[in-house]
């Protein structure tokens, strides 16, 4: 059975392949290898568009090319996954949460999307 899908500010790493990410805070790029510091991206610095992820030990990281050329040879650099919500810049995030909204209220029923969302907060109001 395939590990679960890892998720970066409530949203599926799957629904943001491809994006362009961008450092908040103080990232490294590793190797292939994860042994050594490739690259050391600071706050507004362009990481990548991203092209997947690899499931390491207990941590994520999230997999890049830098160049077409990387690509060809498979040489791709890592960048372990934040826990803070605010570690990465995603522009295009509010958008792809709300297409995320969306699909869930397709599926769900707009009753029931918004029943569980929010009957935790009615309850808890009642029942402090």
């Amino acid at each position: 059975m395939p590990a679960p899908q890892p998720y970066y500010n409530k949203v599926p790493l799957g629904k943001l392949l491809d994006q362009a990410i961008y450092a908040n805070t103080r990232m490294i790029g590793l190797d292939k290898n994860f042994s050594k510091q490739l690259y050391t991206f600071n706050k507004g610095d362009y990481i990548g568009g991203l092209y997947s992820w690899v499931n390491r030990g207990n941590k994520t990281y999230m997999m890049f090319y830098r160049t077409s050329e990387d690509f060809r040879k498979f040489n791709p650099f890592y960048v372990e996954l934040p826990s803070s919500s605010t570690a990465l810049q995603i522009p295009e995030i509010d958008s792809i949460k709300a297409e995320i909204e969306k699909e869930q209220i397709e599926q769900k029923g707009i009753v029931r999307t918004y029943l569980d969302k929010y009957l935790f907060l009615l309850y808890s109001s009642i029942n402090p």
